[in-house]
This record gives structure tokens, C-alpha cells and sequence, in this order.
């Protein structure tokens, strides 16, 4: 009877991890949609710099419900380099939405588990074996396909989303690493706190006042990443990682419909087979880790 409890305790905490993960997928994707849309009058560096500020206003009643403790740190310089690595990635991101067609944006942002591999195994010294190292060469191919190369040439645009998914991966190196000492709000503080100042010159060069119709979209995009934490953490706490990841890649099918419906682009052959050789890749990469983390679990609970 206990064990039977416990079996449907642990479903219905992964159902309940499942679906806060399809709400932080969906809230993700409406970023990349209102910043397409608004990128014919907003410049993406006005528009990093709106949505930083906007969500650290968004946060502020939380950081001052639990003032001081959620400001106290023993760890600023990380902060200060995941606020850099932050400022930047967002930059490149939002510059590579406004030029390019979505699906091809989200599917060569999608490459950061390939590029987490492949840092896992220099900086930490981690083993990537042979069908793991396959599995990247896949993805990276699948890389070329969505920027097509022999047509137009390596576009220097492509090169920028792709450089900012290798940043997102040694992000998740950062934060990985502040999480085992630091709250999530305070994290989210100190990237506000330094993000924001980095991001305000390029803002103010090419800053054009928005209308009440864009300041409301500008604001839906901020809160969506905001509300998009908050359901990436609840789901963190109910179920691996590695098991919610794959739901990450609905983003992918969003932005297909979103390209076609509101933006008539249609996605070319090359970018969906592109877009399925990284898909492949990265459920491999992260599946193999599944079973890794599973193994090594095992091996730690076994009597000593």
C-alpha cells in the first residue's frame, strides 16, 4: 500500500513537472515572436535593454519582501560574469531574431546541449564517448544545413545565434554553480543588477521612444520571461533536468507555426532537416546523460 502511494505521488510530481515545463516552453517562445514582430521599428538592443529593466521592476517586491538576506553574497564576481555573459548572449540572441526567419533563430539556438557536451568534457574533464562525440557531429551538420553555407555563404547573422548558444552553454556552467550556494531570487537580482548597465549604451544609441502599443508588448515580453523562470524552477523541483529537457524542443514547431501564420515564412527543406539532424542529436546527448546520472546514482547508494 505504501509503495502504491508513493508510486502515484511520484506520477503526479512528474505530470506537475510536465506541465510547468510546457509553460515555461510556451512563455519562451512568445519572446522570439513579439521581438520579430517589433524588430521593424525597435532596434534588439533597445530591446534587451527594455525587457532587463522591465523584469528586474517585475522582481523588485520579491527582493524587497526578503531584503537582506536575498542580497547577501560571498560570490559577486560570479555574478558579475554570468551579468556579462547574460548582457551579451540576449544581445546576439535578439539581433539574430530580428534578422532571421524564427525557426531558423530557435533551431540553431538549440545546440547549446551539443556545445554543453562538448565544455563538460574539456573544462570539467568529463568522458564523452564515441556514439556522444557522433551525436555532436550530427548536430553540427544539421547547424550547416540551417544556414547553408554553399548557397549564401556561412552568414555572419547564423554565426552570431550560433555563438550565442555556445555562451548559453557555459551559462549553464555559471549557474549550475551559483545554484549550490545561492537563491534563485538572488541570482535573478544580481543578473538585473548587472545586465542592465551593460546592456543601457546600446540602447541608447539606436533608441527609438516606443508607442503605447509597443511599451504594452515590450512589457508581455518581460513578464513572460519572468513568469518563465518562475515555471522553469517549480518543474526543476519536481523532476530532473534531463528528463523535462526534450520539452524544450517544442519551441521549435512553435516558431514554424508562428513563421507561417503571422509572418508568411515558410521554413525551407534544408532548415527542417537541419532542424531534425540537431533534434536527434540533442535527445541523444540528453538521454545519454539520463542514463549516465542514473548510473552514478546507483553506484552511490550501494552499501559501503
Amino acid at each position: 500500500m505504501l509503495r502504491r502511494h508513493l508510486t502515484r505521488v511520484a506520477v503526479q510530481s512528474q505530470q506537475s513537472a510536465f506541465f510547468w515545463m510546457l509553460i515555461c516552453t510556451v512563455l519562451m517562445s512568445m519572446i522570439p515572436i513579439i521581438a520579430h514582430f517589433l524588430a521593424a521599428r525597435v532596434h534588439p538592443l533597445q530591446m534587451v535593454f527594455v525587457r532587463s529593466a522591465l523584469q528586474f521592476v517585475f522582481i523588485l517586491p520579491f527582493i524587497a519582501f526578503y531584503f537582506p538576506a536575498v542580497v547577501s553574497t560571498r560570490r559577486l564576481s560570479a555574478h558579475a560574469w554570468r551579468g556579462i555573459n547574460g548582457a551579451i548572449s540576449m544581445s546576439l540572441w535578439f539581433y539574430g531574431i530580428a534578422h532571421l526567419p524564427l525557426a531558423n533563430v530557435v533551431t540553431l539556438s538549440s545546440i547549446a546541449p551539443i556545445f554543453t557536451t562538448i565544455l563538460a568534457a574539456w573544462w570539467l574533464g568529463e568522458q564523452v564517448h564515441l556514439r556522444r562525440w557522433i551525436a555532436i557531429a550530427v548536430g553540427f551538420g544539421g547547424v550547416l544545413l540551417v544556414a547553408q553555407p554553399e548557397a549564401t555563404g556561412f552568414t555572419w547573422v547564423a554565426g552570431i545565434v550560433v555563438l550565442q548558444a555556445f555562451m548559453v552553454a557555459v551559462a549553464n556552467f555559471f549557474v549550475k554553480s551559483l545554484t549550490t550556494t545561492e537563491r534563485n531570487l538572488t541570482i535573478l537580482f544580481y543578473m538585473g543588477v548587472f545586465v542592465v548597465p551593460l546592456t543601457l549604451p546600446g540602447a541608447l544609441l539606436f533608441w527609438v521612444w516606443p508607442t503605447p502599443a509597443e511599451w504594452g508588448w515590450l512589457t508581455l515580453m518581460a513578464f513572460c520571461g519572468v513568469l518563465a523562470h518562475f515555471a522553469l524552477n517549480r518543474a526543476f523541483r519536481m523532476a530532473e533536468a534531463s528528463a523535462l529537457m526534450p520539452l524544450d524542443y517544442l519551441r521549435l514547431p512553435i516558431a514554424v507555426g508562428a513563421d507561417v501564420l503571422l509572418f508568411a515564412q515558410m521554413p525551407t527543406e534544408q532548415t527542417l532537416l537541419g532542424a531534425a539532424a540537431i533534434l536527434v542529436a540533442c535527445l541523444y546527448i540528453l538521454h545519454r546523460e539520463r542514463l549516465h546520472r542514473r548510473r552514478t546514482t546507483d553506484v552511490e547508494v550501494l552499501p559501503r
